[in-house]
C-alpha cells in the first residue's frame, strides 16, 4: 500500500498526530490512506499532500 500511497512530510506528520490523539487501528490508517490517495488521484498530484488527508 505504501508504494501507491506515498505522503509527503506534512502528511505524515498530519496523519501522525490525528492518529495519535484518536488512537486509529492500522484498519483505519489503511483506509485513510486510500480514501487520500483517490482524493489525490482527483486532484492529479502525485504524492498525498496535507490537503488530501485532512
Amino acid at each position: 500500500m505504501r508504494r501507491y500511497c506515498p505522503f509527503d512530510e506534512a502528511a505524515l506528520r498530519l496523519l501522525a498526530a490525528a492518529s495519535a490523539k484518536r488512537q486509529f487501528s492500522a484498519r483505519a490508517l489503511d483506509r485513510i490512506a486510500r480514501v487520500a490517495r483517490t482524493i489525490a488521484d482527483l486532484a492529479a498530484c502525485d504524492a498525498i499532500h496535507a490537503e488530501h488527508v485532512a
